[in-house]
C-alpha cells in the first residue's frame, strides 16, 4: 500500500480533524491548509486549522482565512500536518498541541525526513500545494474555483510563479487545470505582489543599497533598529529576488537581526547549488535553491559562519 492511500484510509475513517503549518506561514502553507479543510468538510469531516502565526497581509485575498486560529488544547482524531518535516518548524505552541495528539499524519514536499506516524514526503513535488491537489483526486472530491484559487496560490508562490527549479512538467499541467476554474493569474500575481506602501518601497531600496558580493555571494544584512524604525514586519522575498538578478550570483544569503544574539537567515541559489545542505548545517532546512534556519549568533558572526560553510561545500 503507497502512504497515500494509508492516508486516504485514515482520513475516510475519522471525523474529526486538526490541521496545522509552519511559522512564518506563506502561500503553499495557507492554501494547502484551507483547500485541505475545504475538502474534507466537503466529504462532511469537522476539522479546525490551528497555526502559531497568521497569514501575511498579502494573502488577504485569499478566502476562509478566519477559520484559522491560535493554538488551543483539544483532542482530535487526526492531526495533519502540511508543509513542515521539523518539529521546531511549527513553533512551541502548535508543537506542544501536536505531540499530545494520538494520529499525525505528516505531508511535505522538503528535502528531509518528517514527523509524526504516518508520512507521505516527495520532493517530487513542486509544492505542498500540488500534493493536496492528488490528495482530492484520490479522496474524488471535486475541484472547484475556490479551491483552484488556494491551490494554484500554493503552487504559483512555493515555485517562483514557475520560475524555479522545482518547476516540473506536473506542477504547469496542475496549475492549467487550476487555471481552467475561471482564476486570473494576472490578478493572482497582482495581489500578491503589489502590496507594498510607500515606506516598504523605500526600506527595500535602502537594504538593497548596502548589499555586498564576493566570490559570487550576494549579501544582505537587516539589523533589528531598521525593523524597528519600519514599525512592522517587512516582506523581503522580492529584495531575495532581485539580488538573483545579478549576473555574478550564484547565491544570495539574507541575514536579518531578531535579537541581540539570534539572526534569521534566508538562502537563494541560482545554477543547481544546493542551500538546503547549508541551512541544515545550522539546523533550518528547505528546498534545493530556497531555504532558511535561525542561528543563535550575532549578525556579523553568523555571517562568518555562513561564509566558512559555503567555502568548505564549495571544495
Amino acid at each position: 500500500m503507497e502512504v497515500i492511500d494509508e492516508i486516504v484510509k485514515i482520513i475516510r475513517s475519522e471525523e474529526r480533524f486538526l490541521i496545522v503549518s509552519h511559522i512564518r506561514p506563506d502561500g503553499d502553507s495557507i492554501g494547502s491548509q484551507i483547500a485541505l479543510l475545504c475538502i474534507l468538510e466537503e466529504m462532511g469531516k469537522r476539522c479546525v486549522i490551528m497555526n502559531e502565526e497568521m497569514p501575511p497581509k498579502n494573502l488577504s485575498f485569499l478566502p476562509c482565512l478566519e477559520r484559522i486560529k491560535s493554538p488551543k488544547d483539544g483532542e482530535y482524531g487526526a492531526t495533519i500536518i502540511l508543509d513542515a518535516n521539523e518539529w521546531d518548524r511549527l513553533g512551541k505552541r502548535t508543537r506542544a498541541l501536536v505531540e499530545k495528539q494520538k494520529t499525525r499524519l505528516n505531508i511535505d514536499h522538503h528535502l528531509g525526513g518528517g514527523i509524526g506516524d504516518v508520512v507521505w514526503s516527495d520532493k517530487g513535488f513542486s509544492s505542498c500545494s500540488e500534493m493536496i491537489y492528488e490528495l482530492s483526486t484520490r479522496l474524488n472530491v471535486e475541484m472547484d474555483e475556490k479551491k483552484a484559487l488556494l491551490l494554484y496560490t500554493g503552487i504559483a508562490t512555493d515555485t517562483g510563479f514557475f520560475s524555479y527549479v522545482n518547476t516540473s512538467p506536473k506542477s504547469l499541467i496542475v496549475s492549467a487545470l487550476l487555471l481552467g476554474f475561471g482564476l486570473s493569474c494576472e490578478k493572482i500575481k497582482e495581489r500578491l505582489y503589489s502590496t507594498k506602501s510607500v515606506e516598504e518601497v523605500r526600506f527595500s531600496a535602502r537594504v538593497l543599497s548596502n548589499i555586498s558580493e564576493k566570490d559570487g555571494v550576494v549579501w544582505i544584512r537587516i539589523p533589528k533598529q531598521m525593523i524597528d524604525e519600519l514599525g512592522f514586519e517587512p516582506e523581503v522575498d522580492s529584495i531575495l529576488d532581485e539580488t538573483r538578478k545579478i549576473n555574478s550570483c550564484k547565491v544570495t544569503v539574507l541575514l536579518r537581526e531578531i535579537g541581540r544574539n539570534r539572526t534569521k537567515v534566508s538562502f537563494r541559489s541560482k545554477e543547481g547549488v544546493d542551500v538546503a545542505q547549508v541551512a541544515k548545517m545550522f539546523g533550518g532546512g528547505g528546498h534545493l535553491q530556497a531555504a532558511g534556519c535561525v542561528i543563535d549568533l550575532p549578525m556579523t558572526e553568523a555571517e562568518k559562519e555562513i561564509e566558512e560553510k559555503l567555502r568548505i561545500k564549495d571544495k
